[in-house]
């Protein structure tokens, strides 16, 4: 294992695209500060790292009925002579949907475009895209961050540039205004390093508390002809104590490899689960390598001395595991992937579950059938619910969990034609409320799609404002489609205030649909202040000024 620092920040060209698609160039910031470490840490073998032997698997079958509703038709998001790939996408703060994908020019030249949708998928506008200056990219990936409507993006750099080892990470404070895009990328070659592939990344600022320039956690797979290795998988992270500086760790094993870089937070709790499809030279099988830690424990600690280590797991038996997909919610993880469980070489789809944070696992059977091949899976969490999207010759399914993935649903075709979804990784993604984007083939080219394939009856508790006057007080709201219960809240003033900072309470039921006001009903203090409203795991923060018993400036 290596573990380095080096932040050698570039500037980031990004062009806006109007709806003809015409093309201005707009410099975002020009960064030139260097921050470089060439000391090398110890090196740490698979030998030195804590692996578990392969966990034992329960499997369980299909058995309820689904309860969502699809859009009408699939929404055509963009078309145009070139192809679209490789879509990404998210949703942020006041519930806009953006999305980015690929746009391949020809064999030597592609694009990274974003677009955005503020009526719920119903219709797409673009948004900005990436310079093509910054070379051949793919593979874009993007999270939100937890509050305001930030979000993080990342993709596969250019194979040439730095070595292909450029690690890319734009900040966008908001996605719709190219003014607050913070774009960096950290040249890893100095170190040794090549072949940056497989980029993910999961947004996180620790409820808003965070250093303003970290902007949570990326993994992918990287390879060092010093070392010896290739392919070898590796989490990147901001330095939460020097502005511009960043880590990288890798682990490398001559011979077995890693591809299919997934990565997600558990925003209940602040758990990085980061997977990696894994195949051991040794042994001949791929297998789901699993790492899982607290970013709060990665924020500022001492890396020369590796710091704390995170709780490495295979998940997988005697199939080949491959294409994983990792998404976790309220203590609840999920890992899909692809795997040959009935019989070898024809490929399902399975998902890996745990209920208590990654302690203990066991494995539900999503889509199991004795002829057709089903793959690429794409899982998004809720908590005790769950969707997973796969392909299947062409065609787009759907499937919900309600019981943590103990039993799935039965799965159900999303597109409209036949035989039209494209066949290939990162081809189709699901984000929360069941947005997704897919590659589609229907008009003889590759362009983007969109439905909304429904969600699992799970509560999905938000926070929808935060208002002043007499004291302060919030909108929680049920936007789920299950009743959620025992909704603890609580709202905190840090400033100068001295009656009434703190108060919490439960919701004691809270039906899908409904809403409930909670408030501080009597404050006194003087001067600035910012206000904090937790509920059911769901953040908001909002400045403001207490002027006695007042909260204005909300």
């Amino acid at each position: 294992m290596s573990n380095e620092k080096k932040g050698k920040l570039r500037k980031l060209i990004i062009f806006a695209i109007a709806m003809g698609l015409c093309i201005t160039t707009i410099q975002v910031s020009a960064m030139s500060t260097t921050y470089s470490s060439e000391e090398f840490v110890r090196k740490i073998s698979w030998n030195n790292v804590p692996i578990p032997e392969k966990l034992a698997m329960k499997e369980n079958g299909i058995t309820f009925t689904s309860k969502h509703m699809f859009l009408p038709t699939d929404v055509p998001v963009v078309s145009t002579e070139d192809s679209e790939i490789h879509p990404a996408l998210t949703t942020y703060g006041n519930g806009l949907i953006f999305g980015g994908y690929t746009r391949s020019l020809s064999m030597f030249e592609t694009n990274i475009d974003f677009i955005y949708s503020g009526d719920g998928g119903s219709t797409w506008e673009p948004a900005s895209g990436l310079n093509p200056e910054l070379g051949l990219l793919d593979y874009i990936a993007m999270d939100y961050m937890g509050t305001g409507d930030a979000v993080v993006v990342t993709f596969q750099p250019d194979p040439v540039e730095y070595d292909g080892a450029g690690q890319w990470r734009i900040i966008m404070t908001d996605p719709l205004d190219t003014e607050t895009w913070d774009g960096a990328a950290w040249d890893w070659t100095s170190h040794g390093y090549s072949d940056l592939k497989n980029p993910d990344i999961a947004g996180y600022d620790f409820n808003g508390e965070g250093p303003s320039w970290y902007y949570g956690w990326m993994i992918g797979t990287i390879s060092n002809s010093g070392y010896g290795y290739e392919d070898a998988p590796t989490f990147f992270f901001a330095n939460g104590e020097n502005e511009g500086s960043g880590w990288l760790w890798s682990w490398g094993d001559s011979g077995s490899t890693s591809t299919h870089s997934s990565v997600d937070i558990d925003r209940s709790n602040g758990m990085m689960y980061s997977a990696w499809e894994y195949y051991n030279e040794t042994s001949g099988v791929r297998d789901i390598l699993l790492a899982n830690g607290y970013l709060e424990d990665y924020l500022a600690a001492d890396y020369h001395d590796w710091g704390p280590d995170p709780t490495w797991q295979y998940l997988g038996g005697s199939e080949s595991n491959k294409y994983p997909d990792v998404a976790a919610a309220s203590g609840y993880i999920y890992v899909a992937c692809q795997a040959d469980v009935t019989i070898p070489g024809k490929e399902d789809i399975i998902c890996f579950y745990s209920h208590d944070g990654g302690s203990t696992w066991g494995v539900g059977n999503v889509a199991i059938d004795s002829v057709q091949n089903e793959m690429y899976p794409s899982v998004v969490a809720y908590g005790e619910g769950a969707s997973i999207t796969y392909v299947v010759d062409g065609d787009l399914y759907v499937t919900h969990t309600d019981d943590g993935g103990v039993t799935w649903d039965t799965p159900e075709k999303v597109n409209d034609g036949t035989g039209t979804v494209s066949m290939g990784y990162s081809a189709v993604e699901i984000t929360i409320s069941g947005h997704t984007l897919w590659t589609d083939e229907r008009n003889g080219n590759a362009d983007i799609y969109y439905d909304n394939v429904g969600m699992p009856p799970t509560p999905i508790v938000t926070i929808q404002s935060v208002s002043g006057g007499f004291g302060v007080s919030a909108v929680v709201a049920n936007v789920g489609t299950a009743e959620a219960t025992d909704v603890q809240w609580s709202i905190d003033l840090d400033g100068p205030v001295f009656i009434g900072a703190h108060k919490e309470g439960t919701i004691s039921s809270l039906a899908a649909g409904d809403s409930e006001k909670v408030k501080i009903g009597f404050v006194f203090g003087l001067g600035k202040a910012t206000i904090t409203v937790t509920a059911g795991g769901a953040t908001k923060t909002a400045e403001g000024t207490v002027l006695g018993p007042f909260v204005i400036g909300l």
